[in-house]
């Protein structure tokens, strides 16, 4: 029998159909976290590609750069790589090399190609010069200085909230400036070279407008050597003006973790990096949603203060189990609440699971995770689940919260969240025949991060900087010029903070620009937004997603499809 679209929903609603609320289906909870290198691929393609389209309609805006940029070839290639025996980490070996080195990597690169294009036509546009005559003269090759007046470096932030967030100045000074003259605390850290005049370059925590960007200044010497801050480790507590966090002598756990503002301790009890014994799964983990076979947890710490300095403190603990081995870096910013873990090493252990544990004080409370444009209330059930870029857990006015660049599964169950690191079973095995020419998953080299701080149920702070650690703010060394632009500028601004724009970019169908914004809150809300010169205010029901085409004549709301 053949009918059409039109014919079978006109027949069917008719009907009285049932409405189902929350998530449809919970299966083969093997596939969130099975190869994490496709998942953390597909994450890093959105990304680039929606900072592509927000800095390609940041030059338009700017009048620089005319030309939108077209992202759809690149999108259609994301989505294909997203079918659910690719993305879900079923797949034969040969597709992941294919999907993860070829396709997802060359939409990397073409959205990191139209985001160079883009910042570099507006930093072209600020005016570096200042009035001043160009001048010519010897410099570092990686400084570009001259007559003293410092190295210009731009840095750009896609996101529609101010960035304040750890960045790297690829050379090695003593001294930043932002355009206005106000000193920024530097500090010189490892460089990823080991020539011993390109060893070392320098990292700061700056403040970057929505939308937009800031220039600084570089210098080789500072004027005046500057009194040291004290340092940030004492023992084994690290300890910033919101947070503090002691760790565990015998293993390298954090065992407490305070929130000094409001008082509350978040945790009481040693984190750990528990090893899961899976073999009677399969890759897709049917018929199994709770990982609880421990077998073991990475042991035999070494705890070593690596830095101490004027922007971070760095605490690094080396681990072993089995014949795999781990360095966890606990690392504190001076000027940035919570603390990121980063986690490296080599994992070579086979039907087994990592799980990472955070046992916090809120038994019994509520547990969000972040979804697609939002977030949703999960049970503390011990099932896995999926993640998008944090998870939280809440009780009476206090939470403690959970953000990853790249992870993507979690389980919680009595207080106690845990976060599924990595797994380990064979390539595309649906209890198949298990030979020695069997290949295994996830074996040799990891490396990612998490952020753990306090968080609030209607507080940004975790959520802004979930996001950050997908789409860092863009740093361009740049040149002597005069231009049209100043040294800081922002395209965007959104007033209530819960409303935060997931697309910025051009329409299918004209040089329109799209406008996608969502809301966090569980409340009802009304806000302003301003986007170039255009100015508008909109309603969001709780946890709303609304699409805004702008053109020149109108600002219209329009659906998910921009009609």
């Amino acid at each position: 029998m053949y009918s059409s679209p039109d014919v079978y929903f006109s027949e069917v609603s008719e009907e009285a159909l049932p409405v189902l609320k929350g998530e449809l289906q919970h299966h083969a909870s093997g596939c969130y976290t099975a190869v994490m290198d496709i998942k953390r691929g597909n994450r890093l393609a959105e990304c680039s590609l929606i900072t592509a389209e927000s800095f390609g309609i940041l030059a338009k805006l700017l009048g620089v750069k005319q030309k939108l940029p077209d992202m759809k070839k690149s999108w259609e290639t994301v989505l294909f790589n997203q079918f659910h025996d690719i993305l879900g980490g079923c797949a034969i070996r040969s597709a992941y090399e294919c999907a993860a080195l070829y396709e997802l990597g060359g939409c990397i690169a073409e959205g990191n190609r139209v985001t160079n294009e883009a910042i570099q036509a507006i930093a072209w546009n600020i005016d570096t010069l200042k009035g001043l005559p160009e001048v010519g003269g010897k410099y570092e090759f990686r400084l570009w200085h001259q007559q003293d007046r410092g190295t210009p470096v731009i840095v750009f932030n896609p996101h529609s909230f101010d960035a304040v967030f750890p960045v790297r100045f690829h050379a090695d000074v003593e001294e930043a400036l932002e355009d206005g003259g106000k000193k920024v605390p530097v500090q010189r850290v490892r460089a990823e070279m080991i020539n011993e005049d390109e060893k070392y370059e320098t990292i700061a925590v700056v403040s970057v407008p929505a939308l937009g960007w800031k220039l600084f200044w570089l210098f080789e010497k500072a004027e005046e050597v500057q009194d040291k801050k004290e340092g940030m480790v004492s023992g084994y507590v690290l300890e910033n003006q919101w947070t503090k966090v002691e760790l565990e002598k015998e293993s390298g756990a954090i065992r407490y973790f305070l929130n000094k503002e409001s008082g509350d301790v978040l945790i009481s009890d040693a984190t750990s990096e528990r090893v899961v014994d899976e073999e009677k799964c399969d890759t897709w983990a049917h018929k199994v949603f709770c990982f609880y076979d421990y077998i073991g947890s990475f042991r035999k710490p070494v705890i070593e203060v690596v830095e101490d300095g004027e922007v971070r403190a760095v605490v690094e603990v080396r681990l072993s189990y089995g014949s795999s081995s781990m360095i966890k870096s606990y690392i504190m910013y001076r000027d940035m609440p919570g603390v990121f873990i980063e986690y490296k090493g080599i994992w070579l252990e086979k039907h087994k699971m990592l799980k990472i544990c955070f046992p916090t004080t809120m038994d019994h409370g509520r547990l969000i995770a972040s979804i697609p444009y939002g977030c949703m209330e999960r049970p503390e059930d011990g099932r896995d689940y999926p993640m998008q870029k944090w998870v939280a857990l809440y009780k009476d006015g206090k939470g403690l919260g959970i953000a990853s660049k790249s992870r993507s599964a979690y389980d919680a169950e009595d207080g106690e969240i845990r976060i599924t690191a990595l797994r380990s079973p064979l390539y595309a095995d649906h209890y198949g025949d298990r030979d020695r020419y069997c290949e295994f998953t996830e074996q040799g080299e990891y490396k990612f991060m998490l952020y753990l701080d306090a968080a609030e149920e209607e507080s940004v702070m975790l959520k802004r900087t979930a996001e950050l650690l997908s789409q860092p703010p863009v740093t361009v060394m740049g040149g002597y010029h005069a231009g049209a632009l100043p040294g800081e500028g922002s395209m965007i601004k959104i007033d209530h903070p819960s409303v935060m724009a997931g697309a910025i970019k051009k329409a299918e169908d004209s040089d329109d620009i799209i406008l996608r914004c969502y809301s966090l809150s569980g409340r009802s809300l009304k806000t302003e937004i301003m986007l170039g010169d255009v100015k508008f205010e909109a309603e969001f029901a709780p946890q709303q997603i609304k699409t805004f085409r702008i053109g020149k004549e109108e600002v219209k709301e329009v659906n998910l499809l921009e009609i």
